[in-house]
């Protein structure tokens, strides 16, 4: 397998393999090549914050989709919630 069935993923400086997914931890996306040598991205969400509900912020220690914004927030029996937004 060589180079010309990789894409390049600038970001990251690696190749990554047609049909092939790469979720790299310090950027919050997932990139999927193509076999056409384009690159997929999927980012995180974009939304409105429900009142009553608190962000917490995307953590690039984690791959996509875990490093993805979350909302923190009580139910009505009184339980914290940490609900995903992806």
């Amino acid at each position: 397998m060589g180079v010309d069935d990789k894409c390049y993923l600038k970001e990251t400086k690696e190749f990554i393999e047609f049909g092939k997914v790469h979720t790299p931890v310090g950027i919050c996306e997932k990139f999927t090549c193509r076999d056409d040598f384009v690159i997929r991205v999927d980012h995180c969400p974009k939304y409105a914050v429900p009142e009553g509900r608190e962000v917490i912020p995307i953590d690039l220690t984690l791959p996509f989709p875990e490093c993805c914004v979350k909302l923190k927030y009580v139910d009505q029996e009184g339980n914290t919630v940490i609900r995903s937004t992806a």
